[in-house]
């Protein structure tokens, strides 16, 4: 079985290849409290994501050095994305002309 993760996108600017970093929480052995870790992967995908989006990744065959997981599936689209989305593009052309 292979080792799949989620996390959130943090770079996009390569070709084929995202930035993944996943974030996970561990507790001191002595002390007992609880704090968050993050590394981050970089993932072979074919598809375009965008910054902030949240994937599963899942070990693979390296594909180069740096490269040894792959995408599997987009989990949920950045925030900032579906709000862009929502709004209309006649709703902003007319506040930008009225600054001018």
């Amino acid at each position: 079985m292979r080792k799949a993760l989620t996390g959130i996108i943090t770079s996009n600017k390569m070709k084929d290849t995202v930035t993944v970093q996943v974030e996970r929480i561990v507790q001191h052995p002595k002390y007992l409290k609880r704090f968050k870790r993050h590394e981050k992967y970089k993932a072979h995908t074919k598809e375009s994501f965008s910054i902030g989006d949240k994937v599963q990744i899942e070990e693979c065959t390296p594909v180069s050095k740096d490269k040894k997981w792959k995408v599997i599936k987009l989990v949920a689209k950045a925030k900032a994305v579906e709000e862009a989305q929502d709004l209309d593009v006649a709703e902003i052309e007319p506040e930008t002309a009225k600054e001018k």
